[in-house]
C-alpha cells in the first residue's frame, strides 16, 4: 500500500491587496471594434452590481474617470475612434477598491486582448471573472491580490487563445474552495508546478482542465496540499497528457468521485496504487474511457470498498488486452458495471470469477458489447443465472467468440 507524502505550503504573501499603493495597477488592453454589446468605438467595463468600488481608469487616450458605482454612466467609454487601447486602473491607496469584475461569458468579453498586470483587482466571489474571453492573454507576471474569495468556478473558461498560466497565481487566495471549469478549454501548454498548493480547503476540481487540448502533461505533486477535495470529475477530459505521473491522488484521501477524470487522454498505462488511498471513492464511471492503455495493474481498486459503479469505466479502449483476474474482489458494494468493457475489441478473455464478489450488482447491460470485429474468447460468466436477474442488456452484444454463446439468452446478447 502506498504511504502518501507530505505536500509543500507556499508562503502566503500579498502581491498587491486593496491600498496597497497608486503604482500598484491593473493593466489591461482592449480592441473596441471586436463584438460586444458597447459600439465598436466603445468598451464596458464588466462591473457587478454586488461589487464595491472607488478607482481611477485611465482609459489610453489621455482621458480618465473615477468609478464609485458599478453602473455610473463612465464604466461604458467611447473614444475617438475604432481601436486597440491600453486600460489603467489605479486605486486611490488607503480607501480604494475594485472589487467585482466579471464577464461571465457575456458583455465585452471579446474585446479583453491582455491581462499585462493584476494590480488590486479583487474579482470578487461569483465565478466567471474571464470566461468567454475568447482572445485574453495572460502576460501578467504578479499574483492575484490577497484575498478572502472562495469561488473560482469558470474563471477562465473559453479563454481559447491563453495559453499560459500565471506562475503563483492563486498564492494569495488560500481559501477557495471550487475550481470548477476554472480551465476549461483553455489552450494551456502545461500547468505551472505548485498551482494549487495554497488552496489547503478546496473541494472541488469538476472538469477544471477539461477539454485543454494542447496540455500534455501533469506536473507531480500538482495535488499533494489538497487533502479536502472530494471530485476530480471530469478533471483531464479530452487533455491530450500521455503520463499519469505516481502518487498523483496519494494525499486526496477525501475523494468520492473519479467520474470521467481521464476520458479520452492519451495515456498508455495506470500507474499501480494509483488509488489505494482514495478509500472514500464512490464511483469510477468513464475514468478511463477511450484512453491508449493495454493493460490494468491487478489491484487497481482493491482500495476503494465504497464504490458502487463502475459504469463505462473502460469503454472504448481499443488496445485494452487482458483483464487481470480478481480486479473487483473487493468492491462488494458495487450496483452496475453498465458498459465497463464495452468496445475493448482486444480483449481476449474475461477472467473465471471476474465477478463472484459482486453480489448486489443490478446491471451488467452493455458490459462487453462490441460494435465490430473483436477477439473476446474463452467462457462468458453465466450471470444471468443469478437471483433476482440483473439488467443484461446486449451485455454480450456480437461477443461470437465465446464458447458459451449460444447459451446466453437473447436479451444478453
Amino acid at each position: 500500500m502506498n504511504l502518501g507524502k507530505v505536500g509543500k505550503l507556499m508562503p502566503f504573501i500579498s502581491s498587491a491587496g486593496a491600498g496597497a499603493g497608486a503604482d500598484i495597477v491593473f493593466e489591461s488592453s482592449w480592441k473596441t471594434n471586436n463584438a460586444g454589446t458597447s459600439n465598436d468605438d466603445q468598451i464596458s467595463l464588466p462591473l457587478e452590481v454586488s461589487g464595491t468600488y472607488d478607482f481611477n481608469v485611465d482609459w489610453g487616450d489621455e482621458s480618465s474617470d473615477t468609478i464609485t458605482v458599478w453602473n455610473q454612466a463612465e464604466v461604458t467609454h467611447t473614444y475617438a475612434s475604432p481601436g486597440t487601447y491600453t486600460v489603467t486602473i489605479t486605486v486611490v491607496p488607503t480607501t480604494g477598491i475594485i472589487q467585482g469584475w466579471r464577464f461571465n461569458n457575456a458583455g465585452d468579453k471579446l474585446k479583453i486582448l491582455t491581462v499585462e498586470s493584476w494590480g488590486d483587482l479583487l474579482v470578487g466571489n461569483n465565478g466567471g471573472y474571464f470566461y468567454g474571453c475568447d482572445n485574453l492573454v495572460l502576460n501578467a507576471t504578479d499574483k492575484l491580490a490577497e484575498s478572502i474569495m472562495t469561488v473560482f468556478e469558470n474563471g477562465f473558461r473559453d479563454c481559447r487563445s491563453m495559453v499560459s498560466i500565471t506562475e503563483g497565481l492563486f498564492d494569495n487566495n488560500p481559501l477557495i474552495y471550487t475550481f470548477r471549469y476554472c480551465f476549461r478549454a483553455c489552450p494551456i501548454e502545461e500547468i505551472p508546478e505548485g498551482l494549487f498548493d495554497n488552496q489547503t480547503t478546496v473541494n472541488s476540481f469538476y472538469a477544471c482542465f477539461r477539454d485543454c487540448t494542447d496540455l500534455l502533461a501533469i506536473p507531480a505533486g500538482l495535488f499533494d496540499n489538497n487533502v479536502t477535495v472530494t471530485t476530480f470529475s471530469h478533471c483531464f477530459y479530452a487533455c491530450p497528457i500521455t503520463v499519469i505521473p505516481e502518487g498523483l491522488f496519494d494525499n486526496n484521501v477525501n475523494v468520492i468521485v473519479f467520474e470521467d477524470t481521464f476520458e479520452g487522454t492519451l495515456i498508455t498505462e495506470i500507474p499501480e496504487g494509483l488509488f489505494d488511498l482514495n478509500v472514500a471513492v464512490t464511483t469510477f464511471a468513464w475514468c478511463f474511457c477511450g484512453t491508449l492503455i493495454t493493460a490494468i495493474p491487478a489491484g487497481l481498486f482493491d482500495n476503494n470498498v465504497l464504490v458502487t459503479t463502475f459504469d463505462n469505466c473502460f469503454n472504448w479502449n481499443d488496445f485494452l488486452v487482458s483483464i487481470p483476474a480478481r480486479l473487483f474482489d473487493y468492491n462488494t458494494d458495487v450496483l452496475s458495471f453498465e458498459g465497463c468493457f464495452c468496445d475493448c475489441p482486444e480483449l481476449t478473455g474475461i477472467p473465471s470469477g471476474l465477478f463472484d464478489n459482486n453480489t448486489i450488482v443490478n446491471n451488467f447491460g452493455y458490459c462487453f458489447y462490441m460494435n465490430g470485429a473483436n477477439d473476446l474468447t474463452g467462457l462468458a460468466p453465466t450471470l444471468w443465472l443469478r437471483e433476482p436477474e440483473p439488467t443484461g442488456t446486449s451485455c454480450f452484444y456480437n461477443c461470437l467468440g465465446l464458447s458459451n454463446y449460444c447459451d446466453i439468452p437473447g436479451t444478453w446478447k
